[in-house]
């Protein structure tokens, strides 16, 4: 089997690139190459809030599926990051927390598990910042006037740092700043580096194709490298090119003609020639250093008391400065550079990209001629640039929930809990069932789902035999960037046998409820014929004698009356 690449083979090219740019410089912490075994390395923008140290990766066996893998980091001997299941069609795994890519390389086509290697968070306040040794060498002796091309080569030596061969890593050299009013860098050529390890010093050669502004003979210039133990060094050089002649002031009124500038010389306007942000996407939530490289228009006039006002729009504000700037002069034809420290909010304002922009306005002056006499006009330029941001991803799957007794060829209910962390809408949700059930490829569509809320996706499944079935819920979304995005979350699932056939056990007979009483005929009493005849007889001869007595009573009344 194919094995990979060296670890962080293509990342030192974007380090390099990375630490050329002045905003690098700036960055909290950056990724470093540590020689890993199997792994190339990819990051977006710079990592942060995470430990500086030395960090392992490898892939390992899913905890959650012991038939897929994942890619795991650790920090210290303690898991950090497990990612979800490993896709061979999806050469790269987001570690979101941290701005983090690792991603295979080009030439190799799987996951392969117990591949592992390891890179190096470290902290750029560990880089050296010194005064260097700097010496003009190879530059010709001709007379250089305003608007001159020039490829001066310089030697610089850093004193602090013995090279024996082995400690400089030559091929990090570059060039971080250019800071002069005499002589600005031009676009067209490149800047040529060369390393000289043969010295007991750390000794560079670099050649920067400059153009002379007319004004003073000055340079300054900054350069930085890293030597093999991962310490940057940033070298201040400082140097004096012979030979200039300074163009004369416009302001200056002179009997010479042609010093005047003729009423329909063209109006000087400044542009923003080019601008870095130091990587090729903003993060949200995160402050970053927007170097502007102004330039003059005008071959002809300097111009004087510039006020540069910067708005931020959309995402965007100011970090802790006022958005106005004084500039005190650019000479003619010149280019300087503007550095400015821009927030970026984690709340999307619009889904419009243009709406993240930083308008500029600039008021300036300049001199011209009006009857003969030089005044100093006024003048204004507005400009625009568009920055695109990328808005961290927080939307996460919780782990599926189903029944607990599942029984072969009866259904079972799963759901997927997911839930959107982040400060953004996501959109399109769908999800996907797959596995070895009877249904597989069922699919639902939830739609958006906005920053703070939640949702899930629910299936009806039917296993027909029973036994241990494994199977995977796939959701797609696009983020609010609209990047089409995929996680992937595996179950498993115990299916029990239907107990198809067997006589259920006996159920306890419950008492019947009383039944309403029912009218039972008496039954007949033959003796009672006679007991009637008596009863009347005796009642007869009752009557008879009170009747009697009563008779008896009366008359002796009547005879004692008589």
């Amino acid at each position: 089997m194919k094995r990979f690449n060296r670890f962080f083979s293509a990342l030192m090219a974007a380090v390099i690139i990375a630490v050329m740019l002045p905003v690098s410089a700036a960055a909290a912490v950056e990724i470093v190459d540590e020689d890993g075994d199997n792994f190339t390395v990819k990051f977006i923008g710079n990592p942060y809030n995470i430990e500086t140290g030395k960090y392992d990766i490898k892939i390992i066996q899913n905890p959650a599926n012991s038939s897929s893998n994942c890619l795991r980091i650790s920090f210290n001997g303690e898991d950090k990051f497990i990612s979800d299941v490993l896709d061979n069609n999806k050469k790269y795994v987001d570690w979101p927390q941290h701005n983090i890519r690792i991603s295979l390389d080009d030439d190799i086509d799987m996951w392969d598990k117990d591949d592992k290697g390891t890179f190096r968070i470290i902290d750029e306040s560990q880089n050296v910042t010194a005064a260097a040794n700097v010496r003009l060498i190879d530059f010709t002796n001709k007379k250089i006037e305003s608007g001159d091309r020039i490829k001066p080569t310089f030697e610089v030596v850093d004193l602090d740092v013995n090279d024996d061969g082995s400690s400089v890593d030559t091929n990090s050299l570059a060039l971080i700043s250019l800071d002069s009013e005499s002589f600005f860098q031009t676009d067209d050529e490149s800047i040529e580096y060369q390393g000289k390890t043969s010295s007991k010093k750390a000794t560079f050669h670099v050649t920067i194709p400059v153009r002379y502004t007319g004004e003073g003979n000055s340079i300054s210039f900054s350069i930085f490298y890293r030597t093999k133990d991962n310490v940057g060094h940033t070298l201040m050089c400082s140097a004096t090119i012979p030979n200039t002649i300074e163009k004369r002031d416009e302001y200056l009124y002179d009997d010479d003609e042609e010093d005047f500038v003729p009423d329909d010389t063209p109006i000087p306007y400044i542009i923003v020639d080019s601008y870095d942000y130091g990587a090729s996407t903003v993060t949200a939530g995160e402050n970053f250093e927007l170097t502007l490289r102004l330039r003059n228009t005008s071959t002809e006039h300097s111009l004087e008391n510039i006020v540069m006002s910067v708005s931020p729009m959309g995402v965007f504000s100011m970090a802790s400065s006022s958005n106005t700037f004084y500039i005190n002069r650019l000479m003619a034809g010149s280019i300087m550079e503007k550095k400015i420290t821009i927030n970026t909010g984690l709340t999307k304002v619009t889904d419009d990209e243009d709406a993240n922009s930083i308008d500029i306005k600039f008021s300036y002056q300049y001199g011209i001629k009006e009857n003969d006499v030089l005044k100093l006009k006024s003048g204004n330029s507005n400009e625009s640039i568009t920055l695109p941001v990328t808005f961290p991803d927080r939307f996460e799957l919780g782990a599926p929930e189903f029944n607990s007794r599942v029984f072969a060829g009866e259904e079972m209910y799963l759901t997927v809990p997911m839930v959107n962390k982040g400060r953004s809408s996501v959109y399109n949700l769908s999800a996907t069932v797959k596995g070895d059930m009877s249904n597989p490829g069922q699919t639902q569509y939830i739609g958006n789902l906005n920053a703070g809320t939640e949702s899930s996706a629910d299936f009806t499944l039917i296993f027909e035999t029973p036994g241990t079935h494994s199977g995977e819920v796939v959701v797609t979304y696009e983020d609010t960037n609209m990047n089409p995005k995929e996680k992937t979350i595996a179950f498993s699932v115990n299916v029990q046998e239907m107990n198809r056939g067997k006589q259920e056990p006996d159920m306890p007979i419950m008492p019947e409820e009383p039944s309403e009483p029912v009218d039972v005929q008496p039954e007949q009493d033959k003796t009672k014929p006679i007991k009637i005849v008596l009863a009347l007889l005796v009642g007869s001869m009752s009557a008879y004698t009170t009747v009697a007595k009563a008779k008896a009573k009366r008359s002796i009344y009547l005879d004692e009356d008589i």
